[in-house]
């Protein structure tokens, strides 16, 4: 059984149906708590697929970045960074203005959690946080290009039988 909990919130996954019940029978005798389907959690959208397949993506927090920077309308790219990344230049230094830091936030956040094509991009551009330069932009740019044509890309689990959100009740 795996259970997941954030905050007030929390999944239960299990190949075993009668786990899951003695698990929360347990929990209802503690707690208040309300049990149904999971379709989404901590930022992620949960499809549930034939025979058994589990789907976790975020699609909506792809839209709400591509909106955010003004990317949402960006010609995609087939690869989130190119080839013999460059990653100190004598390019200018950002200005204080620009949200960079913010940026690379938002896609940390999304290679973190289901986006692991994404993380090694992320990474370079994490290592100059203190420090961008107009290439660094450049480069959080052809990201979000790259999720604009990727949007609903995640990660597929096989097999799952079952899994179950639960939530406290106050």
């Amino acid at each position: 059984m795996y259970l997941i909990v954030y905050v007030d919130d929390g999944i239960i996954a299990t190949d075993e149906d009668q786990t899951v019940k003695l698990f929360l029978k347990k929990l209802e005798s503690e707690f208040s708590v309300v049990i149904g389907k999971a379709n989404y959690f901590f930022g992620m959208q949960i499809e549930y697929l034939e025979s058994g397949k589990i789907f976790i993506h975020q699609e909506a927090y792809c839209r709400k970045i591509l909106s955010r920077f003004d990317m949402i309308n960006s010609n995609p790219v087939s690869t989130p960074i190119e080839k013999g990344v460059i990653t100190i230049d004598d390019s200018a230094s950002l200005s204080a203005d620009v949200p960079y830091r913010e940026a690379v936030g938002s896609l940390m956040s999304l290679a973190v959690v289901t986006r692991p094509d994404i993380a090694y991009a992320v990474e370079v551009l994490s290592q100059v946080l203190d420090k961008p330069q107009q290439i660094h932009w450049t480069m959080v740019k052809r990201i979000q290009r790259y999720l604009n044509g990727t949007k609903k890309c995640g990660i597929m689990y096989l097999g799952v039988t079952s899994v179950t959100l639960v939530t406290p009740r106050n």
